[in-house]
C-alpha cells in the first residue's frame, strides 16, 4: 500500500548462490507489487481530490448536481393537426414532458411551456396560433399583459379544447364506455376502459364496477363472479389474474 515501506533490493553478483538469486527474484517481485499498490493508492487519492474539487465548484455555482442530469428523457409529443381524437393525447404528452424534465422550462416559466408546446402544432391549429404568438411578442416588447394562452399552460390547453376538442367528450365517452366489451386480453380491456373512464363521472364506484364487469368475456365473468372485491381496482386485478389462468 502507499504507506508500506519500499522493499529493499539486493543486486545479484556473479558469485551469488542459488538461494541468493531466488531471494533477489522474490525481492524484485515484491518491489513490482509495491509499485502497483502505490500507483493504485495515488490514483484513488487523485479521484477523491477531483471529487472534492468538483463538489466545491458545484456548491459555488449553486450547489448539487445539475438537475437535468438526474431527469429522465421522455419523448416529445406527436404534432397536433386538429384531429379531435388526438387532442387529449397531445396535451397529456406535453404535461408528461413538463413533469419529467422541469429544468427545461424553469427559467422561462409558463410562457416557455406554451411556446414549446405550440411548436408541435400544424395545419389549422398552427394557423389559429400564429396571431396569438405575434400578440405575445408585441406584449413582451411593450411590457404589457400577455395573451391569456401564455399566462398558463392550462389556459393554452383549454383554448385548444374549446376550438379543436370534442364538445361532447364526456357524453360520447360515456356512450362508448357503456357498450364497451372485451375483445382481447384483460389488460387491453382495462386500458380501453380507463381511457374512456377518465372523461366521465358516475354517481358511485359500484356503477363503474358494474360497467366493467358487464363488458368482460362470458368465460371470464364466470370466474370473477365468485370472487370478493370492493373497488374497481380489485375487480380489475381479479379479472387480470383469471384471464392469465384461462
Amino acid at each position: 500500500m502507499a504507506n508500506t515501506p519500499q522493499p529493499t533490493i539486493h543486486r545479484p553478483t556473479m558469485g551469488n548462490s542459488p538461494d541468493e538469486n531466488l531471494r533477489y527474484q522474490q525481492e524484485l517481485y515484491d518491489y513490482i507489487e509495491w509499485q502497483g499498490n502505490t500507483i493504485q493508492a495515488l490514483q484513488e487519492r487523485v479521484q477523491k481530490l477531483d471529487d472534492i474539487i468538483h463538489l466545491a465548484i458545484q456548491n459555488a455555482l449553486g450547489g448539487g448536481a445539475r438537475p437535468e442530469a438526474l431527469e429522465p428523457k421522455v419523448n416529445n409529443p406527436t404534432e397536433f393537426s386538429g384531429d379531435k381524437s388526438q387532442l387529449e393525447h397531445f396535451i397529456s404528452a406535453c404535461e408528461t414532458k413538463f413533469l419529467a424534465q422541469p429544468s427545461l422550462f424553469r427559467e422561462g416559466g409558463e410562457p416557455a411551456k406554451v411556446l414549446w408546446a405550440s411548436s408541435f402544432l400544424s395545419g389549422m391549429p398552427k394557423s389559429w396560433w400564429q396571431p396569438i404568438q405575434k400578440a405575445y411578442y408585441t406584449a413582451s416588447e411593450n411590457h404589457t399583459p400577455l395573451p391569456r394562452e401564455f399566462q398558463l399552460f392550462t389556459n393554452f390547453a383549454q383554448s385548444l379544447r374549446d376550438l379543436f376538442g370534442d364538445p361532447n367528450l364526456a357524453k360520447n365517452s360515456m356512450t362508448v364506455l357503456e357498450s364497451l366489451t372485451q375483445t382481447g386480453t384483460a389488460a387491453e380491456y382495462i386500458a380501453q376502459f380507463e381511457t374512456l373512464w377518465q372523461y366521465v363521472t358516475y354517481d358511485s364506484e359500484v356503477t363503474e364496477m358494474r360497467l366493467f364487469y358487464k363488458g368482460l368475456r362470458p368465460n371470464l365473468k364466470d370466474k370473477v363472479h365468485g370472487e370478493e372485491y370492493n373497488t374497481l381496482k380489485e375487480l380489475q386485478a381479479i379479472a387480470t389474474k383469471w384471464n392469465i389462468r384461462i
